[in-house]
């Protein structure tokens, strides 16, 4: 992803010199054992970005999520997990997620082997919601740096519900 890239470029040409443009797009197309490396700079999704185990079925998509995106990202395995970090050795600067003020940016529900890694988020409640509805396992969260900006007793920057959430 690249602040100068382009959505429309198929998922079959999406390479590091013709990336796609928005984090939202990315994510919604991984697939297990993707690397998904971010450019610098700083990315401000429009929606939540809901990979839940039921976004597609659900008609009214009341969890949220983009309305203009079908959600298509796998599960990792632990031969093929799903990385995405920030781009290795950008030296132009760091990769920051604007959540503006969404409660959740990314819902991550039945989705496991998932990594991330190098990436500032701001502006949240709330950056992962792990494991809302359907077991989610073996996700690692490494080299973040999180600011909340609001919240109460049921946030926290990483929320990992306890029946449906393994972690070590």
């Amino acid at each position: 992803v690249s602040p100068t890239g382009n959505d429309s470029v198929t998922r079959a040409n999406n390479s590091i010199t013709n990336p796609w443009r928005t984090i939202t797009h990315a994510m919604y197309n991984l697939q297990a054992g993707d690397t998904l490396n971010i450019r610098s700079g700083t990315y401000t999704p429009a929606y939540p970005i809901v990979l839940h185990s039921d976004y597609r079925s659900r008609t009214d998509r009341t969890r949220g999520g983009d309305p203009n995106e079908t959600m298509n990202a796998q599960t990792g395995t632990a031969s093929q997990p799903v990385v995405v970090r920030a781009y290795p050795g950008d030296s132009k600067g760091s990769v920051v997620i604007d959540a503006a003020g969404k409660t959740t940016l990314i819902n991550l529900d039945n989705k496991s082997y998932w990594t991330f890694d190098g990436l500032k988020i701001i502006n949240t409640s709330r950056a992962f919601w792990v494991g809302e509805d359907v077991t989610s396992t073996n996700n690692t969260f490494q080299n973040l740096e999180i600011v909340m900006t609001t919240g109460g007793d049921n946030y926290g920057a990483i929320t990992l519900n306890g029946y449906a959430t393994e972690y070590g």
